[in-house]
């Protein structure tokens, strides 16, 4: 099972949504490059550790949150371009903790 999943991870590799990566780059190179030597275990240790960032990367419209986490954590200036909108209120408190947890 696990196998598969990676495989599937493997080649999705290709097409990834940009999202976790743009907040931890360096995590998710090593998660792909540890399915790619088929290393899954350690790989999907490292999914694990970013479900939570990951699942509240898309609680708005992407790149909104993914914008604003960068911002956040100082990677990239705060500000958005029409037509996006700021992340909302309601969603910024539960993001900051996934992020001060995974980054701790």
């Amino acid at each position: 099972m696990m196998q598969r999943l990676w495989s599937l991870c493997v080649a999705a590799a290709k097409v990834m949504c940009p999202s976790r990566p743009n907040i931890a780059p360096g995590d998710m190179a090593a998660m792909c490059n540890l399915a790619l030597a088929q290393e899954w275990e350690a790989a999907a240790e490292i999914d694990a550790q970013l479900s939570d960032v990951n699942h509240l990367l898309f609680s708005e419209a992407n790149p909104i949150p993914v914008k604003w986490a960068m911002a956040h954590r100082g990677m990239i200036e705060e500000g958005i371009r029409l037509p996006l909108t700021p992340l909302s209120e309601d969603c910024r408190a539960p993001l900051v903790q996934a992020m001060e947890t995974y980054f701790a």
